[in-house]
């Protein structure tokens, strides 16, 4: 029996894709979107600094750098996928530093001018 023969699954080969964990990888990354969507919903305006402070996020890293940096790329991919939208930079407690808000998609902070009745 060859490797690929071992690799047969009722008969039909086993995708290379499943073999390498691809699709646990694309789960996993599927799973924090939809719980950094929540967030954003639940808590708009913040960070990804002040998200990554977030109870919610322990389980896109094991340090606060680990979550940061993983919310960090998630969040463009929101924004790719209509669920959140970026704001302006505001100082983040965080860091201390200017960084960019995250809101959920259709959501209005502030509006300026307009008619008046």
């Amino acid at each position: 029996m060859n490797m690929q023969q071992g690799l047969e699954l009722n008969g039909a080969p086993v995708p290379g894709h499943v073999i390498t964990g691809e699709i646990d990888a694309a789960s996993e990354k599927e799973k924090r979107k939809i719980i950094l969507t929540a967030l954003v919903v639940e808590a708009p305006g913040l960070t990804s600094a002040e998200y990554a402070k977030r109870p919610e996020c322990k389980g896109f890293g094991v340090s606060y750098h680990e979550r940061r940096t993983e919310i960090a790329r998630r969040l463009p991919d929101l924004v790719k996928e209509l669920r959140a939208r970026q704001g302006r930079k505001k100082k983040c407690p965080v860091t201390n530093k200017p960084c960019f808000v995250w809101w959920p998609l259709g959501s209005v902070t502030s509006i300026r001018g307009g008619a008046s009745a």
